[in-house]
């Protein structure tokens, strides 16, 4: 079982990459796209409505696919102060009831997002008539992927191959001592 939350987290942190790559782009392109609506600002003669849309869509797209690196390193919202009455069992039931919630809500926002990504209507963003099917397809890969991130690290810290405090996102080996790298008491 062991094995195969290892291999998971492999598979995880090579799609973690993925993720984080895009995301890159994505905040490159808000900047290059707010810097040309800055210089656009003085040449009245074109038109800037396509770069603040473009730069406001990479930002939802930016915010969505890094869903799932920031829980796979554990930097997602959770409740500190329980974590710091119950070490021990009680810290792992509520980090994997934690990222089992990360999970539920996930899927509830992929479904939703989904129903928008699979609809027939022929809808378009407002300025630059991007079809919603392809704005909205990064969310939903975002969510799914956020889904599968939590599921795993839930797993991970149930079995006891993780601790719940390590981070196993691209930045560390696996097996980590504790206060070694990639932990949150190294960091």
């Amino acid at each position: 079982m062991k094995r195969t939350v290892r291999f998971a987290r492999r598979i995880l942190r090579v799609i973690g990459s993925i993720e984080a790559w895009f995301a890159a782009v994505f905040l490159a392109a808000i900047l290059v796209l707010v810097l040309l609506l800055v210089f656009l600002r003085y040449v009245p003669i074109m038109q800037s409505a396509w770069a603040a849309e473009l730069a406001r869509y990479s930002l939802v797209w930016l915010t969505f696919i890094a869903v799932g690196v920031l829980v796979s390193r554990n930097e997602h919202p959770q409740i500190e102060s329980i974590d710091a009455i119950l070490r021990g069992v009680g810290t792992r039931i509520v980090l994997v009831f934690a990222n089992l919630v990360v999970v539920a809500v996930a899927i509830a926002f992929a479904v939703d997002v989904g129903a928008l990504v699979f609809d027939d209507i022929p809808t378009t963003t407002a300025v630059m008539r991007i079809p919603i099917q392809l704005a909205m397809l990064v969310p939903f890969v975002g969510f799914i992927l956020a889904a599968v991130h939590a599921l795993v690290r839930a797993f991970a810290v149930a079995v006891g191959v993780e601790r719940g405090d390590e981070h196993f996102g691209a930045e560390g080996p696996e097996g980590d001592e504790p206060g070694g790298p990639g932990t949150v008491a190294s960091a």
